[in-house]
């Protein structure tokens, strides 16, 4: 637990100098995939800025020690990474927008436009994180198109975004709906209600949420079932929740 600790303190200290430096040159720093800002334990730190503000911050970036890794190429993202005494100490995901491979799910100036400031902002420094409809849309986008599973920390981020005050399931499907995604949306949503059930007993997902659209989408209804039907309290569904290819590819 100490080592853990101190990990994550040198990781929100490298963070905090980031934020700050980047709010010094009037860029808002949104960390829009984590539900609670740091500590974050992904391999790296993915952080979005609008995307007028891409090239001045990764600029930024460079000219305070952080490496870009050229070979790395995919639109709408620049990755870096810093080290200190031959140690990589951060990891920077620089992003204008959320997207994978050539699927945009959410504009960058969208997403910064939404953000909030979130609790417990500590010692990070300030920085935003996204509103709780965009993080639902993108842990789920995540986990279609990223990672072909759902974790542990998935489901966390998503009950924790649809139970905030005001949270508003139309304005979801609207978003989605645009990026012309809804039937794999939908899936995914009812693979989270089934592990919800599963492990919790309950789900948190609104049920207009589930509901706004399921019945015209036989596909979605149909995958929805079979996760259902394979999931229970006394077979509850392991985590991370595999997905094969031929659906998450699919879709």
């Amino acid at each position: 637990i100490s080592r853990e600790r101190a990990e994550r303190d040198a990781l929100a200290a490298e963070f905090a100098e980031v934020s700050h430096r980047l709010l010094t040159r009037g860029i808002t720093p949104v960390l829009f995939k984590s539900a609670g800002g740091i500590p974050y334990r992904s391999s790296n730190v993915d952080l979005l800025v609008r995307p007028t503000d891409m090239k001045a911050a990764a600029r930024l970036l460079e000219e305070t020690g952080h490496l870009r890794f050229p070979h790395y190429r995919e639109d709408h993202k620049l990755l870096y990474r810093r080290f200190r005494g031959g140690r990589s100490v951060i990891c920077v995901h620089l992003h204008d927008a959320v997207s994978w491979g050539r699927v945009l799910i959410l504009p960058g100036d969208d997403v910064s436009g939404r953000s909030r400031m979130p609790r417990g902002l500590g010692e990070t420094g300030a920085f935003r994180g996204a509103s709780p409809e965009d993080m639902v849309i993108i842990t789920l986008a995540h986990a279609l198109y990223e990672t072909d599973q759902l974790r542990l920390s998935d489901l966390r981020a998503i009950r924790l975004a649809v139970s905030e005050p005001g949270f508003d399931p139309a304005q979801v499907l609207a978003r989605v709906a645009r990026r012309g995604w809804t039937g794999g949306f939908l899936s995914m949503l009812a693979i989270v209600e089934a592990l919800e059930k599963s492990l919790y007993g309950a789900s948190r997902l609104p049920p207009e949420l589930i509901t706004g659209g399921m019945e015209s989408l036989p596909r979605a209804r149909s995958f929805a079932g079979r996760s259902a039907s394979s999931l229970s309290s006394t077979h509850p569904g392991r985590l991370p929740f595999p997905m094969p290819k031929r659906f998450t590819k699919g879709n």
